[in-house]
């Protein structure tokens, strides 16, 4: 799947800055929203299992580290406020079928 082709969709979501720590990969974030959807954990579980399970490291391209369940939280708010919630979705729904993933 190309998921660079959900960066557009996703990355207004920060501002430009150099101000305060970086920001954590869009791309990234996606993922772990998706690996949430799919095994219906909430955000504490998928920040212990994405830390745990060589299957979801893998799903996640080995990052260098896991964002913490705060920072997922955060990251679906402001998904949710700025509309890219149902952006990315209906994206995914668009993609995902293709794969055969549900």
């Amino acid at each position: 799947m190309n998921w660079e082709a959900f960066r557009p969709v996703l990355e207004g979501l920060f501002k430009d800055s150099d101000v305060g720590r970086p920001h954590v990969d869009v791309v990234l974030m996606a993922k772990m929203l998706v690996l949430r959807a799919w095994y219906s954990l909430s955000d504490e579980q998928l920040e212990i299992q994405c830390r745990d399970r060589l299957t979801f490291q893998n799903f996640l391209g080995y990052p260098e580290k896991v964002p913490d369940a705060r920072t997922v939280w955060l990251f679906r708010e402001r998904m949710a406020a700025s509309g890219a919630d149902r952006a990315f979705w209906g994206s995914w729904r668009d993609s995902s079928g293709a794969w055969g993933w549900r």
